[in-house]
């Protein structure tokens, strides 16, 4: 699933999803989700033309505007999607399909997967 784009506190939140997916079909879905996310706070169309010229991209044209609109459709399932799994803002992480909701640290993220580890051993 792609990054789960949040749209009342960052109004370019559509814009850069749409130029993920416009980026993707060109081969470079995660590069420019990388640098989106880098650079919110520089998510208008030039800047967008920038990263995608950064990535050595064919199209840059296709990641804004009318021609980004036809991952309209793209962008609209994977929201959905992500809303169905109770995924309210990013990043959540998913162990075992269960959300994980403790502290994003190497640590407790170690102590989680063991003991998911144990349960699914348990369940056999």
């Amino acid at each position: 699933m792609a990054p789960l784009p949040l749209f009342e506190p960052h109004p370019y939140a559509l814009t850069a999803a749409l130029a993920a997916e416009a980026a993707g079909h060109q081969g470079a879905f995660w590069p420019m989700a990388g640098l989106l996310f880098k650079n919110q706070d520089s998510l208008d169309d030039a800047s967008i033309i920038r990263y995608g010229e950064q990535l050595g991209l064919d199209d840059t044209s296709a990641l804004i505007g009318d021609p980004a609109q036809r991952f309209a459709g793209a962008v609209r399932k994977d929201y959905q999607a992500g809303i169905d799994a109770g995924v309210h803002g990013t990043p959540t992480l998913f162990i075992n399909g269960e959300p994980y909701l403790g502290a994003v640290t190497i640590t407790d993220l170690r102590d989680t997967m063991s003991m998911s580890r144990k349960r699914a051993r348990f369940r056999r």
